[in-house]
C-alpha cells in the first residue's frame, strides 16, 4: 500500500499542478477574450453616436443630444453615453451617469488631445467601468467629446463561474486519474511483486512454494530468471549445508550458530556462486576442503583459552597440561 502510494501521490501532485496552470490560462485567455469584445462594441457604439452627433445639421441642442444620448444608451451592461463641450461642460448625459461622470474624465480629454479613441478600464469609486472616448467635430474644429461607459462587473462574475467550473474538472479529472492510476499499479506491479515476496519468505523458510507467474515485460522478465537462479542458488546451499563431512556444510553450521539459519543458507549460497565461478574461469577441479577446515584453522591455545572459559563459568576449576607430559 505504501509503495503503491508513492508511485500514485507524485502522478496525482503532477496532474493537479498541470490543471491548476491550465486553469489559470484559460481564466486569463477568457478575460481577454471578454475585454476585447466589450472594447469593440464599445468602439462600434460610439462611432454610430459619433456621426450621428457630427452629422446633425446646425448647432444641436441639450434637448436633441440628449435624445440621441438616449437612444444609444439602451445596450446591455451599457451604463450610459455622455456628451462634453469643448471646455470640458457636460452637455449631454445619460441618468446613470449623471453623478459619476458629470465631469470630464482624463479619457475624454485624451481623445481630444490625440484626436482620436482612447479605451480603458478604470475603477471610479471601487467599481470597474470600460470608457471609451472619442473626440467630435463641427466644421473641421473639435467642439467636444463623447463616452461610452460599460460595466465591467459581469466579466469578474463570468470569471467567477469559469474559474469554479475549471476548479471542479480539475478536482475530478485528478480523482479519477489517481484511481485509475491506484488501481493499474495495484494490478500490474504490486499484487505480482507482493506474491513474489510471499514466495521469497516460504523459500527463506525451507518451504518454497511454486513460483507464481508475472506479467510479461522487459523488467519482470529479468525479476522472474533472477528470482529463479536465487532459489536454485538457497537449494544448492541448503543440499550442501546438509551434506555431512563437507566444507559447506561445516560453513553452515558455524555460521548458524552466531547468525541463524537464513542467514547461514544466504552465506554458503555466495560461497557456492564464488566456487563456480572460480572453477569455470580457471578450469581446476573441485576439491572439497573438509568438515575440520575451520577448526584447523583456529589457533589451538586460543582455542584452549575459550573452553577453559566456558567450563569456569560452569563452576569448573580447570588446569591445563600438555599430552606429552601426562603421558610421562
Amino acid at each position: 500500500m505504501r509503495t503503491t502510494l508513492k508511485l500514485v501521490l507524485p502522478l496525482a501532485i503532477s496532474v493537479l499542478c498541470v490543471s491548476a496552470v491550465y486553469t489559470v490560462y484559460q481564466v486569463r485567455t477568457e478575460r481577454r477574450n471578454l475585454r476585447n469584445d466589450l472594447s469593440h462594441r464599445s468602439a462600434v457604439l460610439a462611432e454610430n453616436l459619433q456621426e450621428s452627433l457630427e452629422s446633425s445639421s446646425g448647432r444641436a441642442t441639450d434637448r436633441s443630444l440628449n435624445h440621441i444620448v438616449e437612444r444609444y444608451g439602451q445596450r446591455e451592461h451599457l451604463v450610459g453615453v455622455a456628451v462634453y463641450d469643448a471646455d470640458g461642460k457636460a452637455i449631454a448625459i445619460t441618468p446613470g451617469l449623471s453623478a459619476t461622470f458629470s465631469a470630464r474624465p482624463p479619457q475624454a480629454t485624451r481623445a481630444t488631445q490625440i484626436d482620436g479613441g482612447v479605451a480603458d478600464f478604470p475603477l471610479v469609486h471601487g467599481s470597474p467601468f470600460h470608457v471609451y472616448a472619442l473626440p467630435l467635430h463641427r466644421n473641421g474644429q473639435m467642439s467636444g467629446s463623447l463616452i461610452v461607459v460599460y460595466d465591467t462587473g459581469f466579466i469578474e462574475s463570468r470569471l467567477e463561474h469559469t474559474l469554479r467550473d475549471s476548479l471542479l474538472n480539475t478536482l475530478v479529472q485528478t480523482l479519477l486519474i489517481t484511481a485509475f492510476a491506484f488501481l493499474l499499479v495495484r494490478w500490474t506491479f504490486a499484487s505480482p511483486l507482493a506474491k513474489m515476496a510471499k514466495w521469497l519468505r516460504t523459500l527463506r523458510d525451507g518451504s518454497p512454494e511454486t513460483l507464481p507467474a508475472l506479467p510479461q515485460g522487459e523488467i519482470f522478465d529479468q525479476l522472474h530468471n533472477e528470482v529463479r537462479h536465487l532459489a536454485h542458488d538457497l537449494t544448492s546451499a541448503r543440499a550442501a549445508a546438509r551434506t555431512k563431512r563437507s566444507y559447506f556444510g561445516a560453513q553452515y553450521r558455524q555460521i548458524a550458530r552466531r547468525r541463524g539459519p537464513n542467514k547461514a543458507a544466504i552465506a554458503v549460497a555466495h560461497s557456492l556462486i564464488e566456487l563456480v565461478w572460480h572453477l569455470l574461469s580457471t578450469g581446476e577441479v573441485y576439491n572439497d576442503l573438509g568438515e575440520d577446515y575451520f577448526s584447523k584453522r583456529q589457533d589451538p591455545e586460543r582455542r584452549a583459552h575459550r573452553l577453559v572459559a566456558q567450563l569456569e563459568q560452569l563452576g569448573f576449576k580447570v588446569t591445563l597440561e600438555a599430552a606429552a607430559a601426562a603421558t610421562t
